[in-house]
């Protein structure tokens, strides 16, 4: 018997544990993907670790193109140049390394990024060229080039044309042109492609003209044919037949074996060893079907003039294509070889080590560079005011706005009403950043506006020239990494958050030079740096709408409408319970039938309702229509149904109006289902999002379930944070149920409810 009575309550305890496992399940990995890397939750199979909790990891990168600030401006806003520097201009800078995270951009820690050649050593690089020298590396390269297939010419020369007689720009452009841009020769799946579409149209040419060819006039042997013409025919009509059963036979294979190579199992780019194997495979295939006069004069040992035109056509549409893909193979192996003897020198490091800036450091750097900004004497009191009381991330914003509210400002005291400010002001912006001509902006304004006008233009322009001048220096300050070590050739390093990591070079080292370089990078982190990893999702996701904003509209919602709903519904409670009147039960069976509605039925008419009020985007329609719930009203009658009659009796007999009795005594002694309806009201209106969706528009009136909604979006989910926020969403409840646990029980279990 005990060990059947152990055996069951094992069981049980199994159970029990098993389901609340399961249900905890959801939860708990909410929370761990709350801690994770954006691109650990793309992983699968799924993780319960994360690399924020490591000291230190190894991130992926890789060396890109050349990168130049390049920007056109000629359709940009006012506002919009704010995340650029040099708004009204086209400036190139300095060239830089682009190097590219192909991984979770750290935003701490003591990053190491390594430069290497393929032997694991630092990284080699072009030294200083005088003007003849690159000039004699720019010509032999082109003269190359011009060996190029006569199919891929115009390419070559358009490479050729566009790099202006510029060497590092030629070797820019012909990196694109092989393998760099979107549409390179050697990008993986095109040059495939190209090569399967070449094969094609041999296979096809194979049916078309195979037969043909064969039965050629030119090949039919004639009794007039000397011996040597004969075997000479017969040679070339033998080795055409084998050519296209060949054709017929391999095509397909050689197809198959080109798959895997389309497939980036290495990278984009191709390897040397990949196109090595390529080209075998081609040269292969061209060694069994080519056929040349060359080849007819050494088999048969004679001229065979007649057979010129045969050969020529069966090159055109079975040879040359393939030539040409080999030909170009063999140029590019040319030029990367001989880039890679240019890079004779090799930087004296193998590594560069930096950091983050801190906001301090960032501030301290900004203020010195504002000093050394040329600027007139009122705008520098404005500028040097606005940057005291702004934090580093809001001072070029703050500026902005600054300057429009003082050209708003201003020009309210010119013109007559607000509309015409707004044009006017939009007019000048459009001037400055469009290059119009103000005179015909002005042109409709009177002599007297437009002298005035003309003065806020100059001032206006004056400003924005500053701004220009200020936002460059923001700009490169704010990226600027600080550097811990070095090797001697580099000079500053600009690291961005978004996934770049920029290195300028000293003078006469051109980046082009690391093109074909290596690059890996490890980030160390401090244990306050892991700790703050740890919770980088939750500090993003705060971040990245006003959750704090959504807090308070949903404490304040949630809380009036729980408060309200229980004043409401005890009311009606009591009134169920213990006082009598005509149609009492029946008016109760009704409220009661309300409850197997669905509450979607309503969500028009209430809408229409609340609309006709002008209540849309308030308070009011979040919180008047959910006062009432029937729920709450039959949980509370039926615990007040509970308490004795004689008590209600005696409390009328001394005196105790039914108001007093349903606050001083029924209220007070049914607490535990009070607190149970509270709570379930509380979060059932916290979690509300339909109705919330629906009712509001400006993100000042939303509440958290609402907020969510801001990590997803046609792009995609950012999982990490949309967690996070989701976790924190969910605290106040759970706390609130951890205090209010034991009121629950006692409620759900004394209403009477089966």
């Amino acid at each position: 018997m005990k060990v059947k009575e152990i055996t069951y309550k094992s069981v049980i305890y199994f159970l029990l544990i098993t389901g609340a496992l399961l249900m905890l399940l959801p939860f708990i990995w909410m929370v761990i993907t709350s801690f994770k890397l954006p691109g650990e939750v793309q992983q699968w199979p799924p993780t319960f670790t994360s690399k924020n909790f490591s000291s230190w990891r190894r991130v992926k990168v890789k060396v890109s193109k050349s990168s130049k600030t390049n920007v056109d401006f000629e359709h940009m806003s006012l506002e919009e140049f704010l995340s650029l520097s040099s708004p009204g201009k086209k400036e190139v800078t300095e060239d830089k390394l682009l190097i590219t995270v192909d991984d979770d951009m750290p935003v701490r820690g003591t990053i190491t990024l390594y430069l290497l050649d393929k032997d694991g050593k630092s990284a080699s690089y072009i030294p200083p060229l005088s003007q003849e020298r690159q000039r004699a590396v720019f010509k032999k390269i082109k003269e190359k080039m011009e060996e190029c297939p006569t199919q891929y010419k115009k390419a070559i020369n358009n490479v050729v044309s566009a790099s202006n007689d510029n060497l590092y720009m030629f070797l820019a452009n012909l990196f694109a042109y092989f393998r760099d841009s979107k549409n390179a020769f050697f990008s993986r799946n095109l040059f495939i492609k190209r090569i399967n579409d070449t094969l094609n149209r041999v296979e096809q040419n194979e049916k078309h003209y195979g037969s043909r060819l064969l039965k050629h006039s030119l090949l039919k042997v004639n009794e007039t044919d000397t011996s040597i013409v004969k075997e000479q025919k017969e040679f070339i009509t033998s080795h055409l037949a084998t050519s296209f059963s060949y054709i017929q036979r391999k095509t397909p294979s050689l197809q198959n074996k080109l798959l895997k190579y389309k497939k980036a199992f290495k990278g984009i780019e191709f390897t040397q060893e990949e196109l090595k194997d390529i080209r075998s495979y081609l040269t292969d295939y061209l060694n069994v079907i080519k056929i040349s006069e060359d080849m007819v004069k050494e088999k048969t040992g004679g001229q065979a003039p007649y057979a010129r035109g045969i050969l020529r056509i069966y090159s055109l549409r079975f040879l040359s294509d393939i030539q040409g893909i080999t030909k170009m193979i063999d140029l590019y192996n040319w030029f990367t070889s001989y880039f890679n003897g240019l890079r004779i020198s090799h930087l004296s490091s193998d590594n560069i080590v930096f950091r983050y800036r801190t906001e301090k450091e960032i501030k301290d750097a900004l203020s010195t560079k504002l000093n050394n900004i040329s600027m007139k004497s009122y705008m520098r009191n404005e500028v040097m005011t606005v940057f005291n009381r702004s934090s580093i991330n809001a001072f070029i914003p703050n500026l902005l706005n600054a300057m429009n509210s003082d050209t708003r400002k201003t020009l309210g005291k010119v013109l007559e009403n607000n509309s015409m400010v707004n044009n006017t002001f939009n007019n000048l912006v459009s001037a400055i950043s469009k290059e119009k001509n103000i005179d015909d902006i002005l042109k409709n304004y009177n002599t007297d506006m437009r002298k005035e006008l003309m003065d806020i233009f100059y001032k206006m322009s004056d400003y924005i020239k500053t701004i220009d001048r200020i936002n460059a220096a923001y700009t490169d300050i704010k990226n600027r990494a600080e550097i811990l070590s070095k090797p001697e050739e580099i000079r500053h390093v600009w690291v961005r958050k978004s996934g770049s990591i920029e290195v300028s070079f000293e003078k006469g080292i051109h980046p082009i030079s690391f093109m074909t370089a290596k690059s890996k990078m490890k980030v160390r982190f401090s244990p306050s740096e892991v700790f703050k990893n740890i919770f980088q999702s939750y500090i993003d996701a705060w971040n990245a709408a006003p959750f704090g904003r959504y807090f308070l509209n949903s404490v304040f919602v949630a809380s009036s409408t729980t408060i309200l709903e229980i004043i409401f519904a005890s009311m009606a409670a009591f009134a169920f319970a213990k006082m009598r009147f005509f149609g009492k039960n029946v008016i109760f069976l009704i409220l009661l039938s309300t409850m197997m509605v669905p509450g979607e039925i309503f969500l028009i008419p209430n809408y229409i309702t609340l609309t006709r009020l002008g209540w849309i985007d308030t308070y009011y329609a979040l919180i008047v229509p959910w006062t009432t719930s029937v729920f709450a009203i039959f949980l509370l009658r039926q615990y007040f149904m509970t308490l004795p009659d004689e008590l209600y009796d005696a409390a009328k007999i001394d005196g105790c109006s039914r108001w007093r009795f349903l606050w001083m005594v029924a209220v007070p002694l049914s607490k535990p289902i009070i607190v149970t309806a509270a709570l379930l009201k509380f979060i059932g209106s916290w979690n509300a999002f339909l109705w919330v969706l629906i009712m509001t528009k400006s993100p000042e009136m939303r509440t958290i379930p609402v907020g969510l909604q801001n990590f997803s979006s046609e792009a995609g989910t950012v999982y990490n944070q949309l967690m996070a926020a989701s976790t924190f969403s969910l605290l106040p409840i759970i706390v609130l149920f951890l205090f209010a646990q034991k009121q629950l029980i006692r409620g759900i279990a004394r209403t009477g409810l089966k």
